[in-house]
């Protein structure tokens, strides 16, 4: 098991894993342009989305991103991304098998 700086997570030393499916939940302050903002950080990172859910509730609004062909130091690096966003309030990921 490697060790983890004290300010970042444990995780367990889960090695080089092959590139695969991630869903991410993201949270965030709906802008009249949430939903391109958020497309435009997948389309950098050259993820190819699968399946996309976006839900607007007054000004807030909550995104399923099923993205194919990352792998896990990808996916975490694409989560900070959507994560730095002034819009993003909340984002969570995690592998997908399906």
């Amino acid at each position: 098991m490697t060790s983890c700086p004290p300010s970042s997570p444990r995780r367990p030393d889960i090695g080089p894993q092959p590139a695969g499916r991630y869903v991410f939940l993201l949270e965030g302050i709906e802008s009249g342009d949430a939903l391109l903002r958020l497309l435009g950080v997948v389309c950098v990172q050259q993820a190819q989305v699968l399946e996309l859910r976006f839900h607007r509730s007054g000004d807030r609004f909550d995104a399923k991103l099923d993205i194919a062909g990352l792998d896990v130091q990808r996916a975490e690096h694409l989560s900070r991304r959507l994560a730095g966003l002034a819009i993003v309030k909340d984002v969570s990921f995690g592998w997908s098998e399906a």
